[in-house]
């Protein structure tokens, strides 16, 4: 079967233990929470000496993994076997033949759990899909990814409330766009601002967090729209000196030329949120990143926006193919992307 993280806890409260689970996805924090909170839950404390089998690297074989599961429970109901980024995809032939044999005899008596914290179980061979297909036949696949704005925004607030501080959903979005939307990050920049103050603003965010690159570039964007070029090579100085690599300065820039491109564009045929949604799908999650690009649109006509977009393809080509100082031809972007909306 496949499960969400919702599915998940609701197995983990209810203490229905599968044969085997395999844990993936591309939220760090919350598939190495789950991983261990499972595995903890299916031997009780106590009797972790001889009934959990922790095996981790690159190095782990079939055989080991075999012989961990075929252990019997010591005054306990089952083992647990957890497996750290088993090599699914470096197998060689023999280990995968004698990996699938495993999967198809499972014992009732262990728990096999892999969590891939930093390996996916990836790609199309027939081998891989048969792994899938028999961990869903006899378990459960969990897919763990980045969360929405809305639940992060929960699980910001209830942080909060647990360190009896305040914060307003309005603020804690901006905390969101700030410092991007891993849940280790965030958790540790809300403990940041719990320590500074009671009361969490916007300027309190300002001050004490980590900015994010693209919320960095975002601030040069506006700054543009707004004519402050001040503030605009103001926050590109603060890049530089972060060492920012200016290829991925020009990308972030662009990125937000892009949204901003494709709302407009998608306005002008009458077709909002879900219509950009459904055709760049899993790009826009939730509609805060194109509610503020519409925003920022308002001051640009599409061919002004086109125009940027081309303008930076030259410096990201220029950028690419020169020895000279790369600061200089961001700057020069700069500059250009300023007179985009003057230019005729």
């Amino acid at each position: 079967m496949y499960y969400d993280l919702r599915n998940l806890r609701e197995n983990i409260k209810k203490g229905d233990f599968h044969k085997v689970y395999l844990i993936e996805g591309n939220e760090p924090y919350l598939k190495q929470k789950y991983a261990k909170l499972l595995a903890d839950s299916v031997v009780p404390a106590g009797f972790e000496a001889f009934n959990k089998h922790v095996l981790k690297g690159e190095d782990i074989t079939p055989d080991e993994i075999m012989t961990c599961v075929e252990a019997l429970p010591v005054m306990a109901e089952r083992t647990c076997v957890f497996v750290k980024d088993y090599p699914f995809s470096d197998s060689v032939e023999d280990e995968r033949k004698k990996f699938l044999t495993l999967l198809s005899d499972l014992p009732d008596t262990c728990t096999l759990i892999f969590w891939q914290d930093t390996k996916e179980l990836s790609g199309r061979s027939d081998d891989i899909k048969e792994i899938r297909k028999l961990i869903e036949a006899n378990g459960a696949v969990c897919t763990i990814d980045k969360r929405s704005d809305s639940d992060l925004i929960k699980y910001i607030l209830i942080e909060c409330k647990r360190r009896e501080r305040q914060i307003d959903n309005s603020t804690a979005m901006y905390l969101i766009e700030t410092v991007g939307n891993d849940v280790a990050t965030i958790l540790n920049e809300v403990a940041k601002l719990c320590s500074y103050t009671k009361s969490i603003s916007k300027e309190d965010i300002d001050v004490i967090c980590v900015k994010t690159l693209e919320a960095t570039t975002f601030k040069v964007v506006d700054a543009l729209l707004s004519n402050n070029f001040d503030m605009a090579f103001s926050q590109l100085q603060v890049l530089f000196e972060q060492k920012t690599a200016p290829e991925l300065i020009i990308g972030s820039i662009a990125s937000a030329y892009i949204d901003m491109y494709r709302v407009k564009v998608a306005e002008s045929a009458a077709k909002g949120y879900e219509g950009i949604k459904g055709a760049f799908s899993g790009v826009y999650k939730s509609p805060y990143r194109l509610n503020n690009a519409s925003k920022r649109a308002r001051k640009y006509t599409v061919l002004d926006l086109r125009r940027a977009l081309e303008v930076l393809g030259v410096a990201d080509e220029k950028c690419k193919n020169t020895f000279d100082d790369r600061t200089v031809i961001i700057e020069k972007l700069i500059i250009e992307l300023a007179m985009v909306r003057k230019h005729k």
